[in-house]
């Protein structure tokens, strides 16, 4: 099955821009660890997580969810396991993103 996520922008663009986190978080052996996984490790660690904590993060913006797309413009809402993943990513075109739980 082709995931058609847009993976690889999300989590690197977020680590590539240091947006919002100090340097603990980025430092933890988890962050380092992932940070060097491929896009589908990544996906299946998220997915894996998600469903041990019963929780995932997104990022909302006044008029809605932020969203990215891949090559062919289908639009993905990206989400993140842990609240730290989902910070590391409010900048840039997401600036006045605020973070949103779901239980």
């Amino acid at each position: 099955m082709e995931l058609s996520l847009n993976r690889d922008r999300v989590l690197s663009t977020c680590v590539d821009e240091g947006v919002n986190m100090g340097k603990g978080f980025e430092e933890s052996p988890e962050f380092k660890a992932m940070i060097k996984k491929s896009a589908k490790d990544r996906y299946i660690y998220s997915v894996k997580r998600i469903a041990d904590w019963e929780e995932a993060w997104s990022l909302k913006l006044n008029e809605g969810f932020v969203t990215t797309s891949d090559k062919e413009g289908n639009l993905s809402m990206p989400i993140w396991p842990f609240e730290e993943y989902a910070m590391k990513c409010i900048g840039g075109e997401w600036e006045n993103s605020k973070l949103k739980k779901y239980i």
